[in-house]
């Protein structure tokens, strides 16, 4: 009889360039995007106890929103019956979510927690599964989930599987910011943006800035095609440049936005000062982990 348990930060993601390069037969969109891993961070409390069988009910769920289904809708939940089912391994699986990504918001907050779980089971049992079969279990919940498990900074194409290692930006400062009750579901942004005609843009000129650590090329470059699309970003990134950022742009398909500072005090004074005005604004940092070897 085994009992065991284990507790991982669940990272949310932003991306630094971002460019939808066609959409598929089978409906899916072929991305170009480079993701980066920042210190904001959910909390997955996992606990992994023997079982007799291998059953749906094994699994249990719970979060700190109540928003959040904790069922079969919730990625952590079928991220944890994929890891049973791939490995056969009969346990029951008791995890807790302590949400502090926003929902809806661009920054794989459910990817990241389907991701935690998978490593964090695999851990517990002993790594049975090589990271790849995790990320192909991954891939099959959710686009960003791959990303998610390995972690650093990725140049991400196809719909997002197709994985190539980058050099981590610098570790400045930052500020993640939304309007309260802004979540914007991402099936719907593509749709919109399947309205729309436009010449892909390049992401050549920031993986160059990535490459020499240029922290003034990295802000030059920021790109998503979605701020075409989502004006109150464009808005909400101005207020963001206003209070010192060097850059600012829209993550994902939205509806976050996050600001680049030089500072961390300027950084606090524009997390605060939003705060003030009734939005979401939470400090973080780029996360410093090269995975390019």
């Amino acid at each position: 009889m085994f009992s065991m348990e284990l507790t991982l930060p669940a990272h949310a993601k932003i991306n630094l360039f971002l460019e939808v390069t066609g959409k598929r037969p089978d409906h899916y969109h072929n991305i170009c995007t480079i993701m980066t891993q920042i210190s904001l961070c959910d909390r997955i409390y996992l606990r992994a106890e023997q079982a007799d069988r291998c059953m749906p009910e094994n699994i249990r769920l719970s979060c700190s929103v109540k928003e959040l289904p904790c069922g079969q809708d919730n990625l952590a939940w079928r991220a944890a019956e994929a890891f049973i089912r791939e490995t056969g391994i009969p346990m029951q699986v008791t995890i807790r979510i302590e949400k502090k990504i926003p929902m809806q918001a661009g920054l794989a907050g459910g990817s990241t927690d389907a991701a935690a779980v998978l490593n964090g089971l695999n851990r517990l049992a002993g790594m049975p599964l090589s990271t790849d079969t995790l990320c192909k279990i991954g891939a099959g919940l959710g686009a960003d989930i791959p990303f998610c498990i390995r972690g650093g900074t990725m140049l991400c194409e196809g719909i997002g599987e197709q994985l190539t290692p980058l050099l981590s930006p610098p570790a400045l400062p930052l500020v993640i910011a939304m309007a309260n009750g802004t979540g914007v579901s991402t099936k719907e942004a593509y749709q919109r943006l399947d309205s729309h005609s436009f010449t892909p843009t390049s992401p050549q000129n920031m993986l160059h800035a990535l490459a020499e650590g240029s922290s003034n090329g990295i802000c030059t470059y920021l790109f998503n095609r979605f701020s075409e699309i989502c004006p109150a970003s464009l808005s909400l990134c101005e207020h963001v440049k206003a209070y010192g950022a060097e850059g600012a742009l829209l993550s994902g398909s939205g509806s976050a936005v996050f600001g680049i500072f030089r500072t961390a005090q300027n950084a606090a004074r524009c997390a605060k000062a939003l705060q003030e005005k009734g939005l979401f604004a939470q400090e973080a940092s780029f996360l410093r982990r090269d995975n390019t070897d």
